[in-house]
């Protein structure tokens, strides 16, 4: 009777034991686990905005872009700036063209209001040059439309750029693994987006 007693007493302690073993080993997973995520985060950098305005509805994401994401990201980015830069040396010939216009306008009052009309040349004269500042002023005002369309297209694509790109996370060994001009495209400065639109109808024959 006490052999039985005994015995029942260490199968217990041994089925108790063993129950507690794998106990003991899952505790520990969930630490392990920790860590990884934690290195995972270390390495994962934020997509900037391309210009100063962010993407309204960014994608949200659990996982860094892969590395043919990013790329196709940079590709985009780096199409638009360099777009961005030929719009900012458009923008200076159209001003430098504005002021030429104006001063020339400004030139024609003036002459008007000396024209002796009994003059017939003196008024031919003034007349055809009054008719070649105003086709000038069209083209120009003609001119600035067409480059605000265009620019116009340029902002739709950089908040396009924005809204799949902007705020998404990447791995930072993938952008090192870049070309330069890519990767210099997401590292620079993105201010050279922010273009103004000109103000249209702004050079008048008065």
């Amino acid at each position: 009777m006490n052999q039985y007693r005994t015995f029942t007493v260490i199968m217990t302690v041994s089925v108790f034991l063993s129950a507690c073993a794998p106990a003991s080993l899952t505790t520990q997973a969930p630490e392990a686990d920790a860590d990884a995520d934690a290195d995972a985060d270390t390495d994962r950098v934020v997509m900037p905005s391309v210009g100063k305005t962010p993407a309204s509805t960014p994608l949200l994401d659990t996982k860094p872009m892969t590395f043919q994401t990013l790329s196709v990201c940079a590709t985009k980015i780096s199409h638009l700036k360099k777009e961005a830069t030929q719009f900012k040396a458009e923008g200076v010939q159209f001003a430098k063209r504005k002021i030429d216009i104006d001063l020339k306008n400004q030139t024609l009052n003036v002459e008007r209001a000396a024209i002796n009309t009994k003059q017939s040349k003196q008024v031919e004269a003034f007349n055809r040059r009054l008719k070649q500042a105003q086709f000038d002023t069209k083209q120009f005002n003609s001119s600035v439309h067409a480059f605000n369309t265009r620019l116009s297209r340029l902002h739709s694509r950089s908040d396009a750029v924005n809204t799949s790109c902007a705020q998404r996370t990447f791995k930072h060994a993938d952008i090192l693994r870049l070309p330069p001009n890519l990767r210099m495209a997401i590292e620079s400065s993105s201010e050279t987006m922010d273009i103004p639109l000109l103000e249209e109808n702004a050079a008048t024959q008065q």
